[in-house]
């Protein structure tokens, strides 16, 4: 029997499969380059911190063959403080996703099978946090610890300042997650197979864990895509005004703070981390979006 030919692709089923080619394809990039970071960056200079521009010349210097992104205002290398500032903005950025998604289910899972009080009073509180500011608050609470370093715990971390724009995003993110989760609990809750299992004699944290949250793992795994591209963008915010990740620290918003006043007659001190960013951010959103139209049922995504 001959096989049959393969039918074209929808234009629309085209365009998800390109948008996840794409984000795949952009996020493994930055990824690729924060892992190689302490292999690639000696290539071009010994380290993030050293400065490396000819004496002769006033940094920042334009790319040539030994540093191809140039030097930046100090004459350090740019494709070496890049690839640094991709690990600083990756580690800070899955990790508060990590702790807002951890504090997200738990509360969001809690809330919709208790019900009565205890929802309530857990989805009051984060109405309250989703109504304010998130970038306003952020930069509110990362301004008054202007010396991370010296706070008790924070001062134990391997980049204070880092791991405080972490937990400021972590606590700033659990909130949308837990009134996702929430929401499908007390939609699969009612279930056919939710009955089955306590008429098995499961517990409510088996019926939870073992049964809700795996059926509830869609739009969950969309949204923390969708979060990390957002914690990227506000890490390199925050940094760029000063109340994140401190200089000398490779930051990508550090970096385009501190060219800034070479925008004008040499644009490249920032052309190369603002790159990076739009590169990391855009992944992540086609990734989620992608991720979205595939695995929700609604979007017709499945058929064909």
């Amino acid at each position: 029997m001959t096989p049959e030919p393969r039918r074209p692709l929808r234009p629309r089923a085209a365009r998800r499969s390109f948008a996840f080619v794409l984000g795949s394809a952009l996020v493994g990039t930055v990824a690729f380059a924060a892992l190689t970071a302490p292999i690639v960056g000696p290539l071009f200079a010994p380290d993030p911190y050293t400065q490396v521009a000819p004496r002769d010349r006033t940094p920042p210097t334009p790319p040539d063959r030994e540093h191809p992104f140039g030097t930046d205002a100090m004459g350090r290398d740019l494709v070496s403080r890049v690839l640094y500032g991709a690990r600083l903005s990756l580690v800070v950025a899955v990790g508060a996703q990590a702790i807002a998604l951890a504090l997200g289910l738990a509360i969001g899972a809690a809330a919709g099978w208790l019900g009565g009080a205890a929802d309530a009073f857990a989805m009051r509180g984060a109405d309250l946090l989703l109504a304010l500011p998130a970038p306003l608050v952020a930069l509110a609470v990362a301004a008054a610890v202007p010396e991370p370093e010296r706070a008790p715990l924070l001062r134990l971390l391997p980049v204070p300042s880092a791991g405080l724009v972490l937990l400021v995003l972590a606590g700033l993110g659990w909130a949308g997650i837990a009134r996702l989760v929430r929401g499908e609990i007390v939609r699969l809750r009612g279930e056919a197979f939710t009955g089955a299992a306590r008429a098995a004699g499961a517990g409510p944290l088996r019926i939870v864990g073992r049964h809700l949250l795996p059926n509830a793992l869609g739009p969950i795994v969309v949204v923390a895509t969708l979060g990390l591209g957002g914690n990227i963008l506000m890490e390199a915010w925050l940094s760029f005004l000063g109340v994140g990740a401190r200089p000398p620290i490779p930051s990508w918003g550090t970096m385009i703070a501190e060219s800034q006043i070479h925008f004008l007659e040499r644009p490249w001190a920032g052309l190369a981390p603002g790159l990076a960013i739009l590169m990391a951010v855009l992944g992540f959103n086609l990734l989620g979006d992608a991720l979205r139209d595939r695995l929700d049922p609604r979007s017709g995504s499945m058929a064909g």
